[in-house]
């Protein structure tokens, strides 16, 4: 499938008001303060070796939804498009339930579409309580040919050891387990 069969547009640059950007201060240190509201207090960051195939991610992105309900039901999900990779912003984007999350990763198309086309810019979804965050992105292979993806999921501690036994060696993706922060500084822009 090529990137012109699906009719996705891809936008130039999304435009955010100044109340949604951060301090000068922060900007020039790390941007690790804006973004640790959302993560989990302590745990373990899961996430791809590299890019995948993106019908890898979708099954991968299925199987962790999959998870999360069972282990945390939450009545909604707060969604956000995170820039972390891009340039270290962080920004709401409405609310959805496990419902939402499915639509969200479950086929190659649909996390395709979910996309805002802007340069590594990831769709992350988190329960109010925080104790997980579950980021995502999909995008073509530099010849427009094959869709490609990668994911990562943070985890409460209290969710990490029922993570690794039931589906974490499951995945068809490559995945490496970080400690939250330091995964979190070293991908940030």
């Amino acid at each position: 499938m090529h990137r012109s069969d699906l009719g996705v547009k891809l936008r130039k640059s999304a435009k955010y008001p100044a109340s949604c950007r951060l301090s000068q201060s922060i900007v020039n240190k790390s941007n690790l303060p804006a973004i640790r509201p959302y993560l989990p207090s302590d745990g373990a960051a899961f996430h791809t070796d590299r890019e995948c195939p993106l019908a890898d991610v979708s099954a991968d992105l299925c199987q962790i939804a999959s998870f999360l309900q069972n282990h945390v039901p939450s009545a909604k999900l707060e969604r956000f498009h995170d820039w972390w990779e891009h340039d270290a912003l962080h920004f709401p984007h409405g609310e959805t339930d496990y419902h939402g999350l499915f639509q969200l990763v479950g086929t190659p198309r649909s996390l395709i579409e979910s996309m805002t086309g802007d340069h590594r810019v990831f769709i992350a979804l988190s329960p109010k309580d925080r104790n997980w965050y579950l980021r995502f992105f999909a995008d073509w292979d530099d010849g427009d040919t094959n869709m490609i993806g990668e994911f990562s999921i943070t985890l409460d501690h209290q969710l990490v050891d029922p993570f690794l036994a039931k589906i974490a060696l499951k995945f068809k993706c490559s995945i490496s387990r970080e400690d939250v922060l330091t995964y979190f500084q070293r991908i940030e822009a």
